[in-house]
């Protein structure tokens, strides 16, 4: 994700005339839909604005960076960079752009010249997409989408079973989202997790194989971790948890030493700590092994084991990352988020209606609590300051994270660490009473009912074009899919004719173009090209097939996980 950017506002569809000596070019830009967690508001996915101010409100906040025509011919991100500058109409945009143009083309691509007509055919011809690219065809695409499809079925101690899928979407590359899945050595607990890392994926790796054992050794009762600790002494455990991976989920084999290093001085550090008696305080414990995790990810980078740690480490505090987690155990769901990511229970009512309950909150502007909760705890002076743009001090939005050690260390350890690898003095500005950013998640505790029959973890590039309750209907539509696909006869044999047309019409609803293998599937395809309960093809297929420096102009990074109860 792009941190430091100067953003343009250009129209949704602007046509920019630049003459050559010989030819007329002619080029259709995209404005893309901004998603990314350091750039100005966006609008969701597919969104479009109606009223007497559409005109002005269609503009997007557009990076800087990798910005290019549909064909590649020249490239303004240099010279944008350059002015900075807001364009606030279509005059203004053409003839500044006709400069950059001019100037890009006779300083990179003199010889180029690319007739209106080219990019007119790009829309005419169903076979290619606006880059130019051949189509991508149905199979293509459900093959792009189920590439890191998962699917597991656990059996708990108690016999019964939990099942739970999980799917991600790369926009950025590499991608930085990550998730977790695993379940407790020395309990039936089951933990998931999905982490939205930011300037890079270091973070959100770190995390996503660390957090799991961190939350098991909090909440160990204390003979459990006398057990744990003697496992860990004499090597015959290296970690709390059983993970469930899949093939392409990458694991930082070269870290493993120093990660379980850390960790078994955090089970001798509970050891010297923990009671003896009085029950366990499960979101506390959660909050405990978040902040602790962090903690443990400033000191790797400020005590060094060797210069490639020292290189891992400082990487991994200098990116973020955004964490939701679910600890379930039994009846009882914690969820603990931190940042952006969300969590929402599906539950069906009497009447079979399904209905989205979200069980965290973001920490971005948008929060009024969480802006009363950082001017409160700097200066009044700083209240101007502490939110700007949107953003924690005009930079970050998300207002919780790991790492991110720019918005947590002193000034000066910043100016002694970080600025001999970054080269610039990378202080924020208005930076005076640190931290500005915790780890600290919110937890919200959830005892499953009946009624409740799933849990949706997803990252914010999901939420970015979805709502919570049209992503719990995708759901509910699925599990209805499941049931027609094994019940051919009607559930009762006196049945009222309403009843009748219920069960019909839930069959034709169930029957549409949807994935009829993983829920997480079926939410992304949806998210990314759906429409009420049908989706289009060539939408999603045109977003599929953008070039990875395009690609995060118009989404973010998808990670979704879909637990059952």
């Amino acid at each position: 994700m792009a941190v430091w950017s100067t953003s343009i506002s250009i129209s949704s569809f602007a046509r920019v005339h630049t003459v050559g000596k010989q030819n007329a070019i002619s080029t259709l830009i995209r404005s893309p839909v901004c998603s990314s967690r350091h750039r100005q508001q966006w609008k969701p996915c597919g969104s479009q604005n109606t009223g007497e101010n559409a005109h002005e409100q269609n503009y997007h906040s557009v990076s800087c960076r990798a910005f290019k025509c549909p064909t590649h011919c020249f490239s303004t991100s240099s010279a944008l960079n350059q002015r900075g500058r807001s364009f606030t109409s279509h005059g203004n945009t053409a003839g500044t752009m006709k400069q950059l143009l001019q100037q890009n083309r006779s300083r990179n691509h003199a010889n180029i010249h690319t007739p209106l007509a080219v990019h007119d055919n790009l829309y005419r011809n169903p076979s290619r997409n606006w880059f130019g690219h051949a189509r991508l065809t149905p199979e293509q695409v459900s093959e792009i989408l189920r590439k890191n499809e998962f699917a597991q079925t656990i059996k708990k101690q108690d016999g019964s079973y939990l099942n739970f899928v999980s799917n991600q979407v790369a926009s950025n590359n590499p991608i930085e989202d990550r998730r977790a899945k695993a379940k407790s050595h020395l309990s039936d607990a089951m933990l998931f997790g999905v982490f939205d890392g930011h300037r890079g994926p270091a973070c959100a790796q770190s995390i996503s194989e660390r957090l799991f054992n961190y939350i098991a050794a909090e909440l160990l009762p204390y003979q459990d971790l006398l057990q744990a600790q003697r496992l860990f002494d004499s090597g015959e455990l290296r970690e709390m948890v059983e993970w469930y991976h899949h093939p392409n989920d990458y694991t930082s084999q070269d870290r493993a030493y120093t990660y379980q290093k850390s960790l078994h001085r955090y089970l001798q550090d509970n050891l010297s700590v923990d009671s003896h008696e009085g029950e366990a305080d499960i979101a506390e414990d959660l909050i405990t092994a978040f902040e602790r995790l962090d903690k443990d990810l400033s000191m790797e980078a400020l005590t060094p084991s060797s210069a490639v740690m020292y290189d891992e480490a400082i990487h991994t505090v200098f990116s973020g990352a955004c964490a939701c987690i679910a600890y379930i155990d039994g009846s009882d769901l914690y969820i603990a988020n931190a940042g952006d990511c969300r969590a929402v229970l599906g539950s069906q009512d009497a009447d079979g209606f399904w209905f989205a309950k979200p069980l965290s909150i973001d920490h971005n502007a948008h929060n009024g609590d969480e802006i009363k909760r950082l001017k409160g705890m700097h200066p009044p002076n700083e209240s101007s300051t502490i939110i700007k743009n949107g953003r924690l001090l005009s930079e970050l939005v998300p207002l919780r994270a790991f790492g991110d050690v720019r918005y947590k260390w002193a000034a000066d350890t910043q100016r002694n660490v970080l600025n001999p690898w970054y080269g610039s003095d990378v202080v924020p500005r208005s930076y005076h009473t640190p931290p500005y950013l915790v780890a600290t998640p919110e937890v919200q505790h959830h005892v499953v009912k009946e009624t409740d029959k799933f849990l949706i973890l997803a990252t914010d590039g999901l939420w970015d074009c979805i709502t919570p309750q049209r992503a719990v209907s995708l759901v509910g539509d699925h599990l209805l899919l499941q049931r027609a696909k094994t019940s051919a006869s009607f559930e009762k044999r006196h049945m009222r004719l309403g009843e009748v047309k219920q069960q019909l019409v839930q069959r034709r609803d169930a029957l549409r173009p949807i994935d009829r293998i993983n829920a997480a599937t079926h939410l992304i395809r949806y998210a990314l090209g759906g429409s009420q309960n049908e989706f289009d093809h060539d939408r999603l297929a045109h977003t599929l097939s953008l070039p990875n420096d395009v690609a995060r102009q118009y989404r973010d990074d998808i990670t979704v996980i879909v637990v059952y109860f």
